[in-house]
Formats: structure tokens, C-alpha cells, sequence
């Protein structure tokens, strides 16, 4: 979905450290190009745990034949929300990821005639992030990087705006694209960002 690919990616990180661009990320043994990946797999994950406009789904979720509700793997975090706002769930396992029901012991088990309105906020592979979330992936991933694999504080200082501008730009597309405004008190709220005043939610 994004404009920048996981190979375009890596390489930002790696020159901003300081080091050459590569030209595949097939690789045999860990090296600098497997560390820049994982580090970049990592922020991609961070950047999407608090939601953005694109990886947060509502849904209505029904137990199985079996009273189970399974929900998808890629799965961060999930919310009752609507009339189900009361519920008090969590989400356990993986392939696959089930609910379990803490208002009843944590059972797995729910009856039949349950319906659960949910907020899911899913974990998107970074190619499948929007622009602008993948530019503060990538930012944040750099610094993190160099700090760790080179530890100039010079470069460090430079990487940390960089990363702040990524991260006041995925924001801004987020109140963009949620068209949240100071009229409406259930949509958004005030923040300060790097010195500047946007309006959330974040």
C-alpha cells in the first residue's frame, strides 16, 4: 500500500548509519542487513499498538459452533465498544488467537447468543503500512540502529528530528484521514507534538 518497499527501507537505515546500501535482503547468517530488518519489523509493530486510522476495524464477532471466537493472528489489541462496551475480554493464543471471557472465570466458552461489538487493532506488515506511517517506521528504526550498531550521538541528535518530523507527519495523515476537529468532543482531543498543537486521537 505504501511507497516505499522493505528493501528501500532497510537501506535508509543502513546509510543512516553510515554504511552501503544493498541490493537484496536474501542474506545466509546474521548481519547488518537482518539486524536493520528485524529493528524495522519491530517499529513497524510499535508504531501500530497505540492504532492509526487504517488498522483499527470494528466488527461484530459470533461464537463458533463450539462457543469459541476466534479472531485473526495479526491481531494487537481488542476492544468492546457500542453495546458490548460493558465486556470485559481479552485475546489468548495464537493460530489461533481465541477470546476468552474474564467477567467469567476467563472461560474460552461464551453462549451461544452472544454477539460482541469489537474494536480490533490489527499489525500490518510494513509493505501494507500507509506512506506515512512507513517513513516513521523507517525513522525510528534508524535511529534505534545506529545508536545500537555505530552509537554516534551526533548522527543520534540528527536521526532523533528526523524521526519526530516522520512521526508529526503519520499524525497529521491520521487526523486527516479520521477528519477529527475541536467541534466534536468525541472524536478528538488536544496534543502538543514537537512544540506544535494537532488534534488527535492518535
Amino acid at each position: 500500500m505504501g511507497a516505499m518497499t522493505k528493501l528501500q527501507a532497510v537501506n535508509r537505515i543502513l546509510v543512516a548509519a553510515g554504511e552501503y546500501p544493498v541490493s537484496s535482503l536474501v542474506v545466509t547468517g546474521a548481519n547488518d542487513i537482518t539486524i536493520a530488518e528485524t529493528i524495522l519489523d519491530e517499529a513497524t509493530t510499535m508504531i501500530q499498538m497505540a492504532g492509526t486510522n487504517s488498522n483499527k476495524i470494528r466488527l461484530t464477532l459470533y461464537p463458533d459452533s463450539s462457543g469459541k471466537i476466534s479472531i485473526d493472528d495479526d491481531t494487537i489489541f481488542i476492544d468492546t465498544i457500542g453495546g458490548s462496551m460493558g465486556r470485559n475480554i481479552a485475546a489468548k493464543g495464537r493460530n489461533p488467537t481465541y477470546l476468552i471471557d474474564l467477567d467469567n472465570e476467563g472461560t474460552d466458552v461464551f453462549d451461544s447468543s452472544t454477539a460482541l461489538e469489537v474494536e480490533i487493532t490489527k499489525n500490518y506488515e510494513f509493505e501494507d503500512l500507509e506512506t506515512a506511517d512507513q517513513y516513521y517506521a523507517v525513522d525510528m528504526a534508524a535511529r534505534r540502529y545506529q545508536f545500537l550498531v555505530i552509537g554516534d550521538k551526533n548522527t543520534d541528535a540528527i536521526l532523533n528530528e528526523q524521526a519526530l518530523f516522520s512521526r508529526i507527519a503519520a499524525r497529521a495523515k491520521n487526523i486527516r484521514a479520521l477528519d477529527a476537529n475541536f467541534m466534536d468532543n468525541s472524536k478528538s482531543y488536544w496534543a502538543t507534538i514537537g512544540g506544535r498543537r494537532w488534534v488527535g486521537p492518535w
